[in-house]
């Protein structure tokens, strides 16, 4: 009877609890990256517009606009675009809560090609996850990435580190799922993902050698005992060389380079523009910024040390991502655990490769910055998932529900941590490591324009005649702020007629551009009033001026919660003391389906 009530449990929420949850994520995912988006630099959305432009009017040799070469970003941007030339009137006002001007139009209707972009891409990661797993982890996984508070920032900004990333961890999971069931079609999908992560931007390049990584693991393991005990030859071992690892990788490589056939350059210029990419992208490797950079305390004007990665990464990550990623690392490497995993120890473990040679990779560059390392934290993510789902079968939840109940819950706190810092997801920081108060001492903590929006609200509700009202800006804001209609901006605070000035942390640590806004900071900060503060935590990073200060109270508008420090400590806890419990031996256990389908680990050990 218990036999009979459990498969009628697993169909059903395989029928439909998991579509619906998919449904739900994908959903949440297109209207978190849509409404309202937070999205400083200006230049992709240009170049969506150029692109459009050009695939409208058949230029092809304009589709070219950057060495990056951000065609998938441009592709997600500019589609919205053209629909609106080809006369579909696509309306994106209902997407901001203020008034837009026509840069701030721009912004939105190119995100909104973005945000439907990654939406589909999410959903294929879900799916390719659910294929080597099972669906509580494809989707735990996939709200770990969609609530990820790093992945969320950048992807509702028009860049190519999101599309790159997306694409690179798309390719990543396919490979490894080729590596488990050696089907050609699952190969050559994640050729023509990797082929979409390179018309992102050059450091996908990654995923060749990791490929190779992958393909030579598999046949390593093995041949290497065969070779020992001379089973087999040298000749024998160069054919399934050859056979295992040559052949696929060029197929992957092949897969790869087609996908350029849909960058119309590439029909009339191809050697032109490959080598405009190799070029700048072994350029751009060996020197740093010109912008000064701010890391532990310092402003830097050349490459920060070799653990800045490492750091920035575990103050980007969220706790929750951070004890269950934690909580993988222990499960999938005590030996009295790791056989009860839902995947095989040499595919987690080439995950962890993924992260560990991809920052290894950007550590080499002399360009840093937070963002340049996204591919690791949307693997990192994954990891999370992981780790949660091993700790549902540690305390031996007995059906994959009883695992989606837990996997969701670790889902939901996420979420729940990412709602606290809307809509400037960003300036969130890892609570276990004291949150954006300590990682203000540390790091640039607001990387695309946090707290203008409360800034610029706040003028709206106080200001009576808008259309003469002028704001100043730092440099690092002013690319923002024009999407913001009725008011006019300006980054030269020095100038006379500015109503209000708004000073950016960011851009104050760092000291970018001191020319442009120095005297007024001195002026102002210290000696008089603010109008308005955007708080994080208790850490003031925008702060609101008028230019002639009057007697008014001071408006705060606070972003986080300081309640989830103790939680942080106390789900760490909780994880370790399940960490620390003797696990049951797995012949204790009868074989368990996973929605349908035996347990690909409990069912292999009990046989």
């Amino acid at each position: 009877m218990a036999q009979v009530s459990a498969a009628a449990q697993d169909k059903f929420w395989g029928r439909w609890i998991n579509p619906l949850c998919f449904i739900v994520l994908l959903g949440l995912s297109f209207w978190l990256h849509a409404y309202n988006p937070v999205s400083r630099p200006r230049q992709w959305v240009h170049r969506s517009y150029a692109f459009a432009a050009a695939v409208h009017e058949q230029d092809w040799q304009h589709t070219y606009q950057q060495y990056h070469p951000g065609v998938t970003t441009m592709l997600f941007g500019g589609t919205p675009v053209y629909l609106n030339r080809l006369g579909a009137n696509i309306g994106v006002n209902w997407l901001s809560p203020a008034p837009l001007s026509q840069n701030g139009v721009e912004v939105l209707t190119t995100t909104l090609g973005q945000a439907i972009g990654l939406t589909l891409v999410y959903g294929l990661i879900m799916l390719s996850v659910r294929a080597l797993t099972n669906w509580p982890t494809a989707l735990t996984a996939g709200g770990f990435l969609i609530f990820s508070p790093m992945m969320l920032a950048n992807g509702r900004s028009v860049h190519v580190d999101i599309t790159m990333t997306v694409f690179m961890l798309l390719s990543a999971i396919l490979i490894l799922l080729y590596q488990r069931d050696k089907k050609w079609l699952v190969l050559v999908l994640s050729g023509l993902a990797g082929g979409l992560a390179l018309l992102s931007k050059s450091p996908s390049v990654f995923l060749i050698p990791y490929v190779g990584l992958v393909l030579l693991v598999d046949v390593g393991a093995n041949s290497i005992s065969e070779v020992r005990d001379k089973r087999i030859g040298l000749l024998d071992l160069l054919r399934r060389g050859l056979r295992g690892i040559g052949l696929p990788l060029v197929i992957w490589m092949i897969s790869a380079a087609s996908v350029f056939l849909l960058w119309p350059v590439m029909w009339i210029q191809p050697e032109f523009v490959l080598q405009e990419i190799v070029t700048a992208a072994a350029e751009r490797q060996g020197a740093p910024h010109y912008n000064p950079y701010f890391y532990m305390g310092q402003v830097l004007f050349d490459r920060p040390p070799i653990h800045h990665y490492p750091v920035v990464m575990l103050f980007n990550m969220s706790f929750v991502t951070t004890i269950f990623a934690g909580a993988g690392l222990v499960l999938f490497g005590r030996r009295a655990t790791r056989d009860q995993q839902i995947i095989g120890q040499s595919t987690y473990w080439l995950m962890v490769a993924y992260v560990v040679f991809f920052v290894i990779q950007m550590t080499l560059s002399a360009k840093t910055f937070p963002r340049y390392v996204l591919p690791a934290h949307g693997m990192i993510e994954i990891m999370a998932a992981l780790g949660a789902i091993g700790l549902g079968n540690q305390i031996h939840l007995r059906f994959a529900s009883g695992q989606a109940v837990f996997g969701a819950g670790a889902v939901l706190l996420q979420f729940a941590l990412l709602l606290t810092y809307a809509p400037g997801y960003g300036v969130h920081h890892n609570h276990l490591l004291g949150g954006t108060r300590v990682a203000n001492k540390v790091m640039l903590v607001q990387d695309q324009g946090e707290g203008l929006d409360e800034m610029m609200r706040h003028i709206y509700r106080i200001e009576p005649n808008l259309t003469e009202t002028r704001v100043g800006v730092q440099h690092g804001l002013h690319g923002a702020a024009r999407r913001y209609g009725a008011v006019g901006f300006t980054d030269q605070l020095a100038e006379a007629d500015i109503d209000y000035v708004i000073f950016y942390s960011e851009t104050t640590k760092r000291q970018h551009r001191t020319e442009k806004w120095q005297t007024r900071y001195n002026d102002l900060v210290g000696s008089a009033r603010p109008v308005a503060v955007y708080l994080v935590e208790g850490a003031p990073l925008t702060v609101l001026y008028r230019s002639e200060p009057q007697n008014e109270p001071v408006r705060f508008y606070r972003a986080g919660w300081l309640g989830f420090i103790p939680l942080s400590y106390a789900l760490l806890t909780g994880v370790a003391t399940l960490l620390l419990r003797s696990p049951q031996p797995v012949a204790q256990a009868r074989p368990r389906r996973v929605l349908g389908r035996r347990h690909p680990q409990l069912g292999r050990q009990m046989r």
